[in-house]
């Protein structure tokens, strides 16, 4: 089978998004190798990705200046080659017309300046975000491409990676059921290293005994960073210590945590290429996302069953249950947050919710994932 891939990016680098479809697409080739014929990858990006058995690479030049224009590029240009392709299946990652899947890793565009706008305190703050978000060039083309698609007479068939996803999909597009399958995001297990945890607790002075939370993301304000150093700061000084480790402006958070009276309780290390060790460290996962359509960091958190704060605005919690393997909040905020922490400072609560996801390991791999998309794949062939 001959398999067409669109995605404007590839690069791991750039996130999350980059990452699980990296990990997707590898998952795809070494399944394929056991099927009958095999699977051929054709794939379109802007990446530059070096030669790999099973893929040929067309990289897009966007020659434009600006983001909006190189995007509008691409896209063009991704339309021209889905109609000349001789691919069996087309399956593409951004809103591609014509493409015969769509899988909107990072849900859909409406849903996105909803939840970018709610990080703002105050309703005006709110509404201005949103008028500023729906100005931007580049925003403004996908939501149009993705619209005039999903909500057009000739819709595609769209993975949905979480409950959520499927709901945004509903209330902005009125897509029917028929053009929706719900295939659960999956990630590849972390290998955990029990020496990685006193190794790591060495490295940031963190005693033995202390309760670690961790916190991994890119965008700090989407994610929830401000919510939790209001959170902290509402709680006692106790032997709580905290690592957020992400792209971000260090001195900014540094500065704002110092002012809040944290500076000993919460640090921030910057980005990391050995996520695994800080999970092998840390007692609790702390993710208070104010939108992720299905965040890895999460699943990652359940595969090495390291109990997580979450919200209701992450997909990942499909497969949770609130107070059995995980706190869920409602809404991001200081008081719900700081909890939250409080009750997941005690170890019998996180050694039962360790015990409560043990049975989930299972249901969050990119394996099981892939396996799922190659039915659907079957199944429109």
């Amino acid at each position: 089978m001959n398999i067409g891939i669109i995605v404007e990016w590839l690069d791991t680098a750039r996130g999350g998004a980059e990452t699980s479809t990296r990990q997707f697409i590898d998952g795809l080739l070494d399944q394929g190798r056991s099927l009958p014929g095999g699977i051929q990858l054709d794939i379109l990006t802007r990446s530059q990705l070096p030669p790999q058995p099973g893929v040929t690479v067309h990289t897009i030049d966007t020659p434009a200046t600006g983001r909006h224009g190189k995007t509008q590029q691409f896209l063009d240009a991704a339309e021209k080659w889905v109609a000349d392709a001789k691919c069996d299946l087309t399956h593409t990652f951004v809103p591609v017309r014509g493409a015969d899947i769509y899988q909107p890793r990072g849900g859909t565009v409406p849903e996105t300046i909803i939840r970018t706008a709610a990080t703002r305190p105050n309703p005006i703050a709110r509404r201005f975000k949103r008028w500023m978000m729906s100005l931007n060039a580049r925003q403004r083309l996908v939501h149009n491409r993705e619209r005039d698609w999903l909500a057009g007479p000739n819709p595609p068939i769209v993975i949905a990676l979480s409950n959520y996803v499927t709901r945004q999909l509903r209330n902005h597009y009125h897509l029917d059921d028929n053009h929706i399958r719900r295939i659960f995001n999956g990630v590849n297990p972390p290998d955990i290293d029990p020496v990685d945890r006193a190794r790591i607790r060495n490295e940031f002075n963190i005693p033995r005994d202390a309760v670690l939370g961790l916190q991994v993301c890119h965008n700090f304000k989407l994610k929830g960073v401000h919510v939790l150093i209001d959170a902290l700061a509402r709680r006692p000084n106790d032997a709580l210590h905290v690592v957020v480790a992400g792209n971000g402006d260090q001195r900014f958070w540094t500065s704002r945590a110092k002012r809040a009276g944290l500076d000993q309780t919460i640090r921030f290390i910057g980005p990391t290429d050995n996520v695994t060790a800080l999970y092998a460290a840390a007692d609790l996962l702390i993710h208070p996302t104010f939108y992720d359509p299905c965040s890895r960091v999460l699943l990652e958190a359940v595969a090495c069953q390291l109990p997580a704060i979450a919200t209701r605005y992450d997909g990942s919690t499909d497969i949770l249950q609130h107070q059995s393997n995980a706190y869920i909040l409602d809404e991001p905020t200081g008081d719900s947050l700081a909890a939250a922490i409080d009750a997941m400072c005690d170890c019998e609560t996180r050694q039962t919710m360790r015990d409560n996801l043990s049975p989930l390991a299972d249901e969050v791999t990119m394996a099981r994932h892939v396996h799922q998309v190659i039915e659907l794949y079957d199944e429109l062939a």
